[in-house]
């Protein structure tokens, strides 16, 4: 089984790699595991000093959820797989030392949460942030459009609205640069 998660250290930075790049790093239910468990482990590294989170590939930082392997799960375990994306995100906001989302390509729905839970977003050119499950009446699952958006948007939710724009935001069009700053 291919790996889905690579870590690579350079001194007192990891860099944590979503490697599923034929499927646009689509968050599978494997991927999800192996990431909680890699963050949940770095997490714990004291000589650690910054974590950048990345997708494999050029086409997508994350594409959100593997909408292939959720047509093929029951609903306990689509709830358990939402739950552990939502653990993702909380470990990411939670990390004890600066996160950064590195976006080429497509950040979309679980993965757009995925780059709000961190505390910098880096996005190229190629980069398309947003909810389109919200085209279809969908609320993001794990909580990105409630929890972590005012850290995307301001906290007057007044610099962008993801939805004034079908869901979607595309960096060349307006970039955002945030960073919480609450982590000292």
């Amino acid at each position: 089984m291919e790996q889905t998660v690579l870590i690579e250290r350079t001194g007192e930075i990891a860099t944590v790699t979503m490697n599923r790049p034929d499927a646009r790093n689509a968050l599978s239910r494997q991927l999800g595991a192996d990431l909680l468990t890699a963050l949940t482990d770095l997490s714990r590294d004291e000589q650690l000093r910054v974590l950048i989170l990345t997708g494999a590939g050029e086409r997508a930082f994350c594409a959100g959820a593997d909408l292939i392997e959720r047509r093929t799960l029951t609903s306990a375990e689509l709830t358990t797989h939402t739950e552990s994306i939502n653990a993702v995100c909380d470990a990411l906001a939670g990390f004890p030392v600066p996160t950064f989302a590195a976006i080429r390509g497509f950040a979309l729905a679980g993965g757009a949460e995925l780059a709000i839970a961190c505390d910098l977003r880096i996005a190229g050119e190629d980069a398309v942030l947003g909810f389109p499950e919200v085209k279809i009446g969908v609320f993001p699952g794990a909580g990105g459009d409630r929890d972590r958006a005012s850290d995307w948007t301001g906290s007057d939710g007044r610099r962008s609205s993801l939805g004034s724009h079908g869901g979607t935001r595309h960096a060349s069009l307006r970039r955002q640069w945030s960073n919480r700053g609450d982590r000292g």
